[in-house]
């Protein structure tokens, strides 16, 4: 079995929605196929996905800590990598996990506490 690129596939569809399109354009010499990845490669993919979108929440999340500091909310030599977790995890252990969203309320009671803590520590 061979797996052509999608972007080869829409050129051969001259109508009908059949593999007989695919199954000639698979048949010509010039035509490149895509090795077909196994379960664990598209874990990997996933996950590195994910993580770039995650690296600029977590920025974002840095700058709400710097922006508190500034203001005096929080002490210049507090742990800006902790906070951030302090943040970020409850919201992502409800979404992924709990599989539910978080409303306004939620989200000021998360902060009013992370900022609590933040203090503490």
């Amino acid at each position: 079995m061979h797996l052509i690129p999608a972007q080869y596939i829409k050129p051969f569809h001259k109508g009908h929605k059949n593999d007989y399109p695919d199954a000639e354009a698979a048949q010509r010499p010039t035509m490149s196929f895509v090795t077909i990845k196994t379960p664990d490669q598209m874990d990997m993919l996933t996950l590195h996905r994910v993580r770039s979108r995650l690296v600029g929440r977590r920025e974002r999340a840095h700058a709400l800590v710097q922006r508190a500091v500034a203001r005096g909310e929080l002490e210049d030599s507090v742990d800006r990598e902790t906070i951030a977790d302090l943040v970020a995890a409850p919201l992502y252990w409800r979404l992924v996990v709990v599989g539910g969203r978080s409303d306004r309320e939620h989200i000021r009671r998360l902060a009013r506490k992370s900022a609590a803590a933040a203090r503490v520590a």
